[in-house]
C-alpha cells in the first residue's frame, strides 16, 4: 500500500515464487530488507525490499513453526517457535543459527506472538495462551519476572515502546490496547474495547506521524488512533 494514502500497489512477495507457506510475522531492517517468518515450512525468509525478490532463508532445526520475530541490528534476529514455545538466536549478517536463547516452556511461555527489547534492555515475551507478558534476561533466555499481566490482558498479541517508557500490549481477546509501566503496574487503556470499530487487534506500529496503527482482524481493517501525549 501507498504509506499516504493507503492505496494498494501490487504484492511485495508472492508465494508462488518463494515458496512461502503460512506467513506469521513481518519485520524490516534500516536498510529495507524485509523478514517473513514462515511458519508452514520452519523457515525465515528474507526479501530485497525494493522488489520483493528472495535473497536468503534462516533455516535450522530449532525452528519450529516461527511466530514472532525481533531484529536487533547488526548483528541478532530472534526468532519465537510457536509449536515449542522457545525463543532461536540468528546471526543477522551471516543468516547462521546461534541456538536456542530461551528453552521451550522457560517460565511458563506458551504460544509467543510478539517480541520486544525493553527499555532496560531484557526482552519481553508475549504469551498469548497465560495472557501475559514475560521478561527474560537478553543474554542468557533465563526468565527474570512477569512484565505485564490483569487487567482484562487476554491473548496479548502485540507490544510496543511509549514515550514515557510504559508498555503497550494488544489484547486480542478483549478486544483493546492496555498500558503497562515497566514495573508492570495497569495505567490504563491506550484504546478501549471497541473504539473506532476494533475488534480483535493483532499487529500494532507507529507510523511516521506519530499516531498508532493497528490491524483489527474481525473486520479486516488497520485503524489508525491519536497517539497521546
Amino acid at each position: 500500500c501507498d504509506g499516504r494514502s493507503g492505496e494498494y500497489l501490487g504484492p511485495c512477495v508472492e508465494r508462488r515464487k518463494t515458496d512461502l507457506r503460512d506467513p506469521q510475522a513481518i519485520a524490516v531492517d534500516s536498510n529495507r530488507r524485509i523478514y517473513v517468518a514462515g511458519a508452514g515450512n520452519d523457515s525465515v525468509i528474507e526479501y530485497a525490499g525494493n522488489n520483493g525478490l528472495r535473497t536468503r532463508s534462516f533455516t535450522s532445526p530449532d525452528l519450529r513453526r516461527p511466530t514472532a520475530l525481533l531484529l536487533a541490528e547488526p548483528t541478532l534476529l530472534l526468532v519465537a517457535n510457536g509449536l515449542d514455545n522457545s525463543v532461536v538466536q540468528f546471526d543477522l549478517d551471516t543468516a547462521r543459527p546461534l541456538g536456542v536463547l530461551v528453552q521451550p516452556g522457560e517460565g511458563g511461555l506458551s504460544g509467543p506472538s510478539a517480541m520486544l527489547r525493553s527499555f532496560e534492555g531484557h526482552l519481553l515475551i508475549a504469551s498469548r495462551h497465560t495472557n501475559q507478558v514475560l521478561e527474560y534476561d537478553w543474554k542468557t533466555g533465563a526468565f527474570r519476572r512477569v512484565a505485564c499481566e490483569g487487567a482484562g490482558l487476554a491473548g496479548p498479541s502485540s507490544l510496543l515502546l511509549e514515550t514515557g517508557q510504559s508498555i503497550l500490549v494488544a489484547s486480542r481477546d478483549s478486544g483493546e490496547i492496555l498500558r503497562f509501566a515497566q514495573d508492570g503496574t495497569f495505567l490504563g487503556w491506550f484504546v478501549c474495547a471497541g473504539s473506532g470499530g476494533l475488534a480483535s487487534p493483532d499487529s500494532m506500529v507507529w507510523g511516521a506521524n506519530g499516531n498508532l496503527f493497528v490491524c483489527s482482524l474481525k473486520n479486516h481493517s488497520v485503524l489508525e488512533f491519536n497517539r497521546i501525549d
